[in-house]
């Protein structure tokens, strides 16, 4: 059994290979270090195509190996709520064997049947870009570069929340981050200059899942959205008026792509006023 005082080797996989990526979920590794994981194969799962490690005798393929302190492998389960962990064996490129945990798709997921999809071009460029940064094998870099990718999305594919055209009310942040959902106000969020009401029911557990959610990453949509979905394109601007206009489209559309996954449409999300002030 692994204490609180223990530290962990955590074999990355997906976007999680990527310097910028785990640091934006608040993960700093002690070291890290190429490697081949043992027994298994790369796999990507949902419409989403995520990576997943499927076990698979004589099989293998190459990541990152991470060395993480117990609380920071307590983050990242908090985060990677569609995977079980377990543990399996990688060989460092000097020859050497280690053991290690590594995320496999979930058995509550594997229930649900979802079928093996793509990855998309942005997933898998995060990929390429750990790979070339922590020296991970060229060869399995050319078969990163080489495989099928779901294209990324023009601005005109966006998903979007309703228009904020026809709201005469602006609000300032200040006023968005005062509406939290706790004492019983009301629960704002804002993305792309629209303040959004979270319309669920107060005893819901969506909105219940919000307030927490909200109150640990903030409520200016973008500034949390562009760390959680990382598109090197774009980069991870420290302040809100630091976005461009295609780069808050993008977050808000990350977000309603989110929430129609999740909850098969935007009705219980409510736009409500103008946000001040406008983007870069």
């Amino acid at each position: 059994m692994v204490t609180k005082t223990e530290n962990l080797d955590y074999f990355a996989i997906g976007s999680m290979m990527h310097p910028v990526s785990i640091a934006n979920r608040g993960i700093h590794p002690i070291s890290s270090e190429p490697a081949e994981l043992l027994d298994h194969r790369i796999g990507f799962f949902t419409s989403e195509g995520y990576a997943e490690a499927i076990p698979e005798n004589g099989s293998s393929f190459h990541g990152v190996i991470h060395h993480l302190t117990h609380d920071d492998m307590s983050k990242l389960d908090k985060i990677e709520q569609l995977y079980d962990r377990r543990t399996a064996t990688a060989r460092l490129y000097d020859g050497t064997t280690r053991t290690v945990t590594v995320y496999i798709q979930s058995d509550i997921e594997k229930e649900k049947g979802m079928e093996n999809g793509l990855p998309k071009e942005r997933y898998l460029e995060i990929m390429m870009d750990g790979c070339k940064h922590y020296g991970v094998d060229p060869k399995y870099i050319e078969f990163l570069e080489s495989h099928e990718t779901v294209p990324r999305l023009t601005p005109d594919q966006y998903l979007s929340f309703d228009s904020v055209e026809d709201c005469d009310r602006t609000m300032s942040m200040e006023e968005v981050i005062e509406n939290d959902g706790s004492d019983g106000k009301p629960l704002y969020f804002a993305v792309n200059g629209k303040v959004i009401e979270v319309a669920h029911d107060r005893d819901s557990k969506m909105f219940t899942d919000f307030y927490h959610m909200f109150k640990n990453m903030g409520q200016i949509g973008e500034l949390f959205i562009a760390k959680v979905v990382y598109e090197p394109r774009f980069g991870v601007p420290d302040c809100l008026e630091d976005f461009t206009p295609e780069h808050a489209a993008y977050c808000e559309h990350e977000h309603a792509a989110y929430i129609n996954m999740t909850e098969g449409g935007l009705h219980n999300w409510k736009v409500i006023a103008k946000l001040a002030p406008n983007y870069g």
